[in-house]
């Protein structure tokens, strides 16, 4: 295990969020008995399950809740409870958890979600949303002034550790149901037909001295699935194709003036470009059944808030099970909810396939992560400061998940 650091000094965030995170409430959480789980409210997607007082509030949730994390066959089963399982758990004293995002998308719809339909509310919790990047967020998360944060396993992520901040990931986000295959519309890079000799049969090597956009560049956990795809090309993402740092909603608009070739294009963004086949194509895809992003915990969620940070995540987890499991898009109430979070017309919400939630962490994902990383180095590129991968048991921490869904 590598000798830990004692962290840098802090930059000092802006006076409106220092304002959000004083404003928000601690609640001081310890191991006192919970009261008696309660059985959810009426959802639009389905009846969530009804239990009497007193009923195990994980008994909806049987083997299927915890898949083997070694498993990354394709078509491979997610974790899944019934609907309306684990039952909610309030807090004996409402408490705060104060989670960052620099995104509002569809691959965040559990934690949006939860908070349209009540679900923290069930477990006696306030959110408060705090729209910060992941690379500005992970020191606060270190430090406990932001409990959760939304992101990729990034080379950010790595130098925190590297630096030594106890910052972990704790839960995984969602996968393509197509990844891995190309010949279907979803996330992953897209690039200007007129690259390519043959369009319909890109080859990757004709991406070479172009520009790719990217909303955090280099550092970028998308680095991981793109120099696996471009390594058989014999081309180094940020040598041979260039890294421009683009936010995912102005993408687009760069791809149409051919200010960037190619661009790592999120749900349900990509949508406009595979409506117009002739002009762009899919170059490559996520790792298929493999989340490579999602929560990121600090010493709050491990200590003085961890039953906050569990609760939250019972909430995300019986979201994900009563309205965003099977192809929910069909579920017009459930679009409608999805678009109105993220500010996207229904229609173009239900124009993309349905993600395939999954709130839990493969093995080996942060190892894979950290080592493509370390390779840009060998090419002169430096965004992590060690050469050899950290320990999985330094990096993720599958605990608060495992306890939400009664495995803890």
């Amino acid at each position: 295990m590598k000798p830990r650091k004692k962290p840098k000094l802090l930059a000092v965030l802006g006076a409106v969020l220092a304002i959000s995170l004083a404003a928000a409430s601690c609640g001081d959480d310890d191991d006192t008995p919970r009261a008696v789980p309660v059985s959810t409210a009426e959802a639009p997607a389905e009846e969530p399950a009804q239990a009497p007082a007193g009923e195990d509030p994980f008994a909806g949730c049987g083997e299927g809740a915890v898949i083997d994390a070694s498993n990354l066959s394709v078509g491979r089963p997610v974790a899944r409870c019934e609907p309306g399982w684990p039952l909610p758990i309030p807090l004996e004293e409402r408490t705060t958890i104060n989670m960052s995002s620099g995104f509002k998308l569809e691959f965040i719809a559990p934690i949006l979600l939860a908070e349209a339909f009540g679900e923290f509310e069930k477990e006696n919790l306030d959110f408060n949303f705090i729209s910060l990047g992941f690379s500005d967020a992970v020191s606060q998360v270190g430090t406990g002034d932001i409990d959760l944060a939304v992101g990729g396993t990034e080379a950010s992520l790595f130098n925190a550790i590297d630096n030594g901040f106890d910052v972990r990931w704790v839960s995984g986000n969602f996968f393509p149901p197509n990844a891995g295959d190309r010949t279907v519309a979803q996330t992953g890079v897209w690039a200007r037909a007129d690259v390519f000799s043959d369009p319909a049969n890109p080859d990757i090597a004709e991406l070479e001295g172009t520009t790719m956009a990217s909303a955090v560049g280099l550092s970028s956990v998308i680095a991981y699935p793109i120099a696996q795809a471009f390594r058989p090309a014999g081309l180094v993402l940020g040598v041979d194709v260039a890294i421009e740092r683009i936010p995912s909603t102005d993408m687009v608009l760069a791809l149409e003036n051919n200010a960037v070739q190619s661009a790592w294009v999120l749900d349900p963004l990509w949508s406009v470009l595979a409506e117009a086949p002739d002009e762009y194509v899919l170059v490559t895809t996520q790792p298929p059944g493999e989340p490579i992003g999602g929560l990121y915990g600090g010493p709050s969620c491990f200590d003085a808030k961890r039953d906050a940070c569990v609760a939250f995540h019972r909430a995300i987890i019986r979201t994900i099970n009563t309205y965003l499991t099977g192809d929910y898009h069909e579920n017009a109430e459930v679009v409608e909810a999805i678009a109105g979070a993220i500010d996207r017309a229904p229609e173009q919400i239900a124009a993309t396939p349905s993600l395939l939630f999954d709130w839990e962490i493969r093995e080996g994902s942060a190892t894979r992560a950290q080592e493509a990383f370390i390779s840009f180095t060998a090419s002169g590129e430096t965004v992590v400061e060690f050469d050899e991968p950290f320990p999985e048991s330094q990096v993720v921490d599958r605990s608060i998940y495992l306890e939400a869904v009664g495995r803890g």
